[in-house]
């Protein structure tokens, strides 16, 4: 009996030392996580020099300058971010500044989709070229990645503003530019100059028989129809103007093609070579009817 109740005792010391030993470590360990938690608040403190941190329901506000929401939104200035980073604040002073580590160096934004490939960047070119081909040294530049398109829209996108699509070409109210410059509408400017130096030219020869030519191209009122106006293309009321198909039988030079279906335009600029060589045509036509008219009345 005697040695039962030894071995129960020591069976109960064990037993209390093990759960002073556990409880002792649990403390220890609560402790130090504390510990580490003051420390690290202290240094978050120093860091943004805050007044006052606030951690709460998942929550982190300080002094009200920088707050992180429950849902990972990071609100400067304000302490409710509308999105994933929202800085509010008034003043000449600018609200957000990269700047540069070198002279040498880049600094850029760049915007990725959701399988982390580079889809476009803005920025300051680090090299000559290093933006975009062209750009010198800190030129500002904004780029798009692969086939993507510049696009600058008003009214919250509703309306089609500038497009600038991966072939280089800008177009004004349309996403699908076929020329350098593509106006869907009216365009108006003081001037519209065009390269014609002789210098920059070869293989030079008349246009000839544009008068008889002219005869198979008639001027016509019209009015753009529906499908014109599906493309978002169409000014309204009566226009004025040519048939392009007549007069790319006679002038295929005058005429070039847009969109997936090959709708002709015509280049009323350059039809002016044609007008100017046909005045002349019908003034020396003229010229020889007066001349005769003149004769036969000598002869008279």
């Amino acid at each position: 009996m005697e040695n039962i109740s030894r071995t129960k005792i020591e069976n109960k010391k064990e037993k209390y030392y093990k759960n002073k030993k556990s409880i002792l470590r649990s403390s220890l360990a609560s402790t130090l996580k504390l510990v580490l938690a003051i420390a690290l608040f202290a240094i978050f403190a120093l860091i943004v020099n805050a007044g006052d941190v606030i951690v709460e329901n998942g929550k982190i506000n300080v002094d009200s300058k920088l707050y992180v929401d429950d849902a990972g939104k990071v609100g400067i200035g304000t302490t409710s971010p509308a999105g994933m980073v929202h800085i509010f604040g008034g003043g000449a002073t600018a609200r957000l500044i990269l700047q540069k580590s070198s002279s040498g160096a880049g600094n850029a934004m760049q915007f990725r989709d959701e399988t982390n490939a580079a889809k476009a960047m803005l920025g300051i070119a680090e090299v000559a070229n290093g933006g975009v081909v062209g750009s010198a040294l800190n030129d500002f530049f904004v780029r798009a990645e692969g086939t993507q398109r510049i696009m600058l829209s008003p009214n919250n996108g509703d309306t089609i503003g500038v497009v600038i699509n991966s072939a280089g070409n800008v177009g004004i109210g349309t996403t699908s530019p076929s020329y350098r410059l593509d106006v869907a509408g009216d365009a108006h400017a003081t001037s519209f100059p065009t390269s014609s130096d002789a210098r920059l030219k070869k293989n030079i020869a008349p246009v000839t028989n544009s008068l008889d030519k002219l005869k198979n191209v008639n001027g016509v009122y019209f009015e753009w129809n529906e499908k014109y106006k599906q493309l978002g293309r169409a000014t309204n009321g009566k226009q004025i103007g040519i048939i392009a198909q007549d007069l790319e039988k006679e002038f295929p030079e005058l005429v070039t093609t847009w969109g997936n279906e090959s709708y002709r335009a015509v280049d009323y600029g350059r039809l002016t070579a044609v007008l100017l060589e046909a005045v002349k045509e019908l003034d020396a036509e003229n010229q020889e009817l007066k001349q005769r008219v003149e004769d036969l009345e000598a002869k008279a």
